[in-house]
């Protein structure tokens, strides 16, 4: 009978292995395997070089279950091999899962244990001397594709040579054990994974979010807000998810934790008094304790939530009411709140796919909406955001902890860290664990840097922003003196601060902070930020003056 299959299909399985039809099957590469892997190569691409666009842990644990499922049962390992091997440099720097990287490394070990017993019946071609990520995509494409890349003859089926290097059980198995081997390496307790504090051992919170989470925060607000006013559909969607207990989806365009953290965004951006203000930290309250579960490893959805409240409640500082108290709106459950929210910008909203709860009672509703109900909300739930950051993201104690976390091994200042700590309000129950304590003390002391530099004006950015926020250092003993002993020389003599600086937001003005020694173009919250002008010591004293004679708030 004639053979009709594609000329793809008639390509070899394998090397030749006479009798030994195991090997065969392990060693397969046709239509149906190069069919199951068909987009390899291309998800490969997209992360290797450490630009994911999505997510890419899926993809390799998918990788790591196909190899490990082939290594058992002896079918088809090429394919899944060299993508694994592919993926793993990238797995071991960057995936704080220790199921995947322990699922990764049990995988190679089965490859390698079980290509070591197979004959390959013909002489090995030569270990490749390059075996990194880009070479082990460069083949899959060929595997892939062998007509488009002159892998293999398609009049004769045969491979090339720079092909066949793969179809070989002996090179397959020093290629698994080789990878075996490095992430033993790498991911050592001396090993540099550990020494960078990076994957698996990294600390308990990210310090900062892939990009593609924060690029869909941005696009959701391009959403949510449209010509000001808010598209209730797409809050209610993502929120009441989160409010009735639900976390992310495997897809990370649909986690509706990016609306959680736009919201929070979208307060601080607008003022925490504004009039869609009550309802966004309402939606806050609702949906917190998404932020404090395990499901939500990003350190900075919890410290913006702390922001985005903290100006909400200093905004609310001298409200009052006439209720006697709140017993309806602190009854009301989470999915009521992001009703009541939402229908405070459209009160006749309802949803097309989602199932809306009733109206809330109105008297329950203006409760709800109360400021002085919503100052309390803003303060418990900030106070819990705070607690959880401190337990699962420690400040180093004891006396000189926080040198070694501000200053470098030369001894100059870490300004991002140390603006990130004071920005968002990290404190200790002792001054000499206060990052803001720690600051004000460096700037009135021996140590204090030259006027003009970035450094000094990290010191003085970072001191005046925690005297803004008196608030959060109440319970720490003489914090409030130590501010004013290291900002009244500062603000001698100090000018009127300039109308564009005037305008700025606290946030706003905390955030310039780590953009001192790092000027770029585009500040996110600043218009034209320029670090030079931002150290100006004019400048400077200027917001000295203002922490030391505003009211506290």
């Amino acid at each position: 009978m004639a053979d009709d299959s594609p000329t793809e299909d008639r390509l070899p399985d394998a090397p030749e292995t006479g009798p030994e039809s195991a090997a065969a099957e392990l060693l397969r590469v046709d239509g149906a395997a190069r069919e199951e892997y068909e987009d390899l190569a291309d998800d490969l691409n997209g992360f290797i070089y450490d630009y994911p666009t999505g997510d890419p842990f899926p993809t390799i644990d998918w990788l790591a279950g196909c190899t490990e499922s082939a290594a058992r049962s002896g079918s088809a390992i090429v394919l899944p091999l060299l993508g694994l091997a592919a993926s793993t440099p990238y797995a071991v720097w960057r995936s704080d899962s220790r199921r995947l990287i322990r699922e990764i490394r049990e995988a190679l070990g089965a490859a390698a244990d079980r290509l070591a017993p197979v004959a390959c019946g013909h002489e090995c071609p030569a270990y490749p001397a390059e075996t990194g990520p880009d070479d082990l995509t460069n083949w899959i494409e060929q595997i892939l594709d062998p007509e488009e890349y002159g892998a293999a003859a398609p009049e004769t089926g045969e491979w090339a040579e720079e092909v066949r290097v793969w179809l070989c059980a002996a090179n397959l198995r020093r290629l698994a054990a080789e990878h075996a081997d490095f992430m033993d390496d790498a991911l050592a307790e001396d090993g540099p994974v550990a020494a960078e504090g990076l994957g698996i051992h990294s600390p308990e919170l990210k310090d900062l979010p892939d990009l593609h989470f924060h690029n869909q925060v941005y696009w959701k607000g391009r959403v949510v807000r449209r010509q000001g006013a808010f598209h209730a559909d797409s809050l209610y969607w993502g929120l009441s998810k989160l409010a009735a207990g639900g976390f992310a989806s495997d897809d990370p365009e649909s986690d509706p934790r990016t609306e959680l953290l736009w919201c929070a965004r979208d307060l601080r951006e607008h003022g925490g008094g504004s009039a869609d203000s009550a309802a966004q930290v309402l939606l806050l309250s609702a949906c917190h304790r998404t932020a404090l579960s395990d499901e939500t490893p990003e350190r900075v959805l919890r410290e913006e939530l702390i922001e985005a409240l903290s100006e909400a409640h200093r905004a609310r500082a001298d409200a009052t009411c006439a209720h006697p108290g709140h017993p309806l709106a602190e009854a009301m459950g989470p999915l009521d709140r992001v009703a009541t929210a939402v229908r405070s910008w459209r009160p006749d909203f309802t949803h097309k796919w989602l199932e809306v709860p009733p109206p809330v009672d109105a008297a329950a509703a203006e409760q709800a909406l109360c400021p002085v109900f919503l100052r309390g909300e803003a303060l418990s739930v900030l106070t819990a955001l705070r607690a959880d950051l401190a337990r699962r993201a420690p400040l180093p104690s004891g006396p000189g902890g926080l040198d070694g976390r501000y200053l470098d091994a030369g001894g100059a200042l870490r300004i991002d860290v140390l603006g990130r700590d004071v920005r968002f309000h990290r404190t200790s129950a002792a001054p000499e664990g206060t990052p803001a304590v720690w600051c004000a003390r460096r700037l009135a002391g021996p140590s204090a840097p030259e006027q003009g530099t970035p450094e000094y004006a990290a010191l003085v950015l970072s001191v005046a922003h925690a005297a803004r926020h008196p608030l959060w250092y109440t319970e720490v003993p003489g914090a409030a003196e130590e501010f004013a002993r290291a900002l009244t020389p500062v603000a001698e003599a100090a000018p009127p601060l300039a109308p564009r600086f005037a305008a700025l937001s606290r946030p706003q003005v905390a955030s310039a902070i780590p953009f001192l020694r790092d000027d770029r173009a585009s500040h996110p919250l600043i218009d034209r930020f320029n670090a030079e002008e931002w150290s100006d010591p004019a400048l400077l004293a200027a917001f000295a003056h203002l922490a030391l004679t505003e009211p506290a708030t």
